[in-house]
């Protein structure tokens, strides 16, 4: 027998070698059965369709596959973006078209392939239902005697669901469509044994039944007096089973128990995979889509909850969307490269990692100059503690052409901040951490050519009293700053304050949006992304904040005598197109110029105190220092927040 046919189950009695060809129906043979019943209205003889519908494959049917059609079947059962991509279709505003995965899709998609339990945030019409039932078309394909159940919030929402997986199933090419043996209103069953039900969530919804794959939309607009009751009803179903798999999909609503398990997914203390679709990742929604989206819906809180996936509405993200746009498209996840002092030392150095591009083996000793931002917690599995390490580089030559006048102080203006390391642990002990600091300090790069900005809040003193018993420590390798708005005299270290917070948060999202730092690393952007001011305060709405808490301490370096020190130096001894190029925007704005100076100032300051929705600051600001419009200084409002 060729291995070409295939017979279906509940087929008995047959013998293969003395079938009728009559009786064996291939692609072929069903597009000219097709085309005789478009042309004619009839067809004489057996149909191969479900209760007649051409839509619908029968159960049963024997069927003569090609080769091609073999290998086909093959690729898209391991393969499912390939599957999605060349063989699902769906209602587009013209009409049924080939689906184009986004690239967020096809990540999702390989979520679900490779992992058992997703939860998935999403902003309105985003595409996640439909990303959810082409997984789940391609799971009752590829799969015999499994149960799918597909539940909303609604009864409307849930047979929805079902008829766009219909409509999915209908779209395919006849030889891989399944056999159909139910199709109603709320269920589907196929002749490999799999089926689908369709439901509403009710406190017993999956009491009894055999479940393989749940699916859950809209879980966060579930009735709160019921949502615990039906989750227990569901999960213990599913958490039996080796094999069993869960969606959970839903735009915010509140803190209620998608958010707890979201939260728990982002922060690795359950079993889920979490997945988030942006607004901004949609095609063709941008700042002009946003501004007529918050015209129409009333206020930018409630745009915030339907698309921005901010789960409370007084939550607002400090970062842009095109800034994280940006972001989105640079970042990477950093490698592991081996270095010689920890090998020698014996340490578990496993968590420092580097950017691809970043050539840790020939740094420049003489010339390369770092910043090591440094944020420290207790290492008991809870916060992180982080070495955020930077690089100070001279812009590109375009980059330096395209520096705007307005925005140019000195030859500082010309420099960036590049992120080039990261060492990111929330299991090592203050002591550990202090000896990964102080190798990477004094053995793996040049001591005299970094500076540690290291916040002095939680055992800073621990870490300074540490690292200063090596032999090439001195004093101002930690950053000095003012501890208090009383302290005339600089310490080491720089103390995070509730009022400097959120100026160092709005310089940070400032300097980021100029390309004078540059974030790249991946666990960093999705801290960006849940990074939001609540309750005049800014924190993680969900998840870890400690790679940006690191991040914001460069706000206190960028303005600082010791920053124009370095970057003087190294101007110095800058390649001669570069000085050229600088030397001519310095020319072009006349930057010695005191008057100008003082202008630049004013417009950092008003660019600062306008993001400050803290009054009582302002005042408080504007009466210390007088706050004439034609006296300003940046370094008063530096010193007193």
């Amino acid at each position: 027998m060729d291995k070409r046919y295939i017979q279906k189950r509940n087929v008995k009695n047959v013998n293969l070698d003395n079938i009728n060809n009559e009786l064996v129906w291939t692609t072929e043979k069903v597009n000219e059965c097709i085309e005789q019943i478009n042309k004619y209205d009839r067809y004489d003889g057996e149909l191969p369709f479900y209760e007649n519908s051409l839509k619908y494959r029968a159960s049963n049917i024997l069927f003569k596959y090609t080769d091609e059609e073999l290998e086909i079947i093959k690729r898209c059962s391991q393969d499912i973006v390939f599957f999605a991509n060349n063989f699902c279709k769906y209602t587009m505003d013209d009409g049924i078209g080939q689906i184009t995965l986004r690239p967020y899709q096809e990540k999702i998609l390989n979520n679900f392939k490779n992992n058992r339990f997703n939860v998935v945030l999403a902003a309105r019409q985003s595409g996640k239902t439909l990303t959810s039932v082409i997984f789940i078309a391609w799971y009752l394909l590829f799969n015999i005697d499994k149960t799918v159940l597909m539940l909303a919030n609604k009864f409307i929402t849930s047979k929805d669901n079902l008829n766009k997986l219909k409509i999915i199933l209908e779209e395919l090419p006849f030889f891989l469509k399944p056999g159909i043996l139910v199709n109603n209103v709320m269920e589907m069953r196929f002749d490999n044994g799999c089926r689908v039900l369709a439901m509403t969530t009710t406190k017993n919804t999956a009491i009894g039944f055999t479940i393989h794959l749940a699916y859950l939309d809209e879980f966060a607009h579930i009735e709160q007096s019921m949502v615990e009751a039906f989750y227990k009803s569901v999960y213990p179903t599913l958490s039996s089973s080796k094999i069993s798999r869960i969606i959970i999909s839903s735009t915010p609503n509140g803190k209620n128990k998608f958010w707890e398990i979201y939260k728990g997914a982002v922060e690795h203390t359950n079993e889920y995979v979490p997945n988030k679709i942006d607004w901004w990742e949609v095609p063709g929604r941008d700042e002009e889509w946003k501004k007529k989206e918050i015209a129409n819906l009333g206020s930018e809180e409630l745009f915030n909850q339907e698309y921005g996936n901010q789960f409370l509405l007084m939550n607002k993200p400090l970062f842009s969307y095109s800034l994280l746009n940006y972001i989105e498209r640079i970042k990477e996840t950093y490698i592991f490269k081996e270095l010689i002092p920890f090998e020698n030392a014996c340490i578990d150095y496993s968590e420092l990692k580097f950017k691809k591009s970043f050539d840790i083996y020939n740094i420049d000793m003489e010339n390369d100059h770092f910043l090591f931002c440094v944020d420290i917690a207790d290492g008991v599995g809870q916060d992180y503690s982080i070495i955020n390490i930077f690089k100070i580089e001279p812009m590109s030559i375009t980059k330096i052409k395209k520096v705007s006048d307005i925005s140019i102080k000195n030859e500082s203006s010309f420099f960036r901040i590049n992120q080039v390391g990261l060492f990111r642990s929330n299991t090592k002990n203050i002591e550990e951490f202090s000896k990964i600091l102080e190798i990477l300090s004094f053995e793996v790069f040049n001591p005299y050519n970094i500076q540690i900005l290291l916040e002095i809040n939680f055992k800073g003193e621990f870490i300074i009293n540490k690292i200063s018993n090596n032999i090439n420590y001195y004093d101002d390798i930690i950053f000095h700053t003012h501890h208090s708005e009383t302290r005339k005299n600089k310490s080491q270290g720089i103390k995070i304050t509730s009022k400097n917070k959120i100026l160092y948060c709005q310089q940070l999202n400032h300097f980021l949006n100029k390309k004078i730092i540059i974030l790249n690393e991946e666990e960093t952007f999705t801290e960006m992304c849940n990074f939001v001011i609540d309750n005049n305060t800014y924190h993680a709405q969900f998840g870890h904040d400690d790679i940006i808490s690191s991040s914001i301490l460069l706000s206190s370096f960028l303005y600082s005598e010791e920053f124009e020190n370095i970057i003087y130096d190294m101007y110095d001894k800058l390649d001669e197109k570069y000085k050229k190029e600088i030397n001519q925007k310095l020319y072009n704005v006349n930057i010695y110029i005191n008057t100008k100076e003082k202008e630049k100032q004013k417009y950092e300051i008003y660019e600062i105190l306008k993001n400050i929705n803290d009054e009582t600051l302002i005042n408080e600001f504007k009466q210390k220092f007088g706050y004439d419009e034609n006296d300003l200084d940046i370094t008063d409002l530096n010193f007193y927040l």
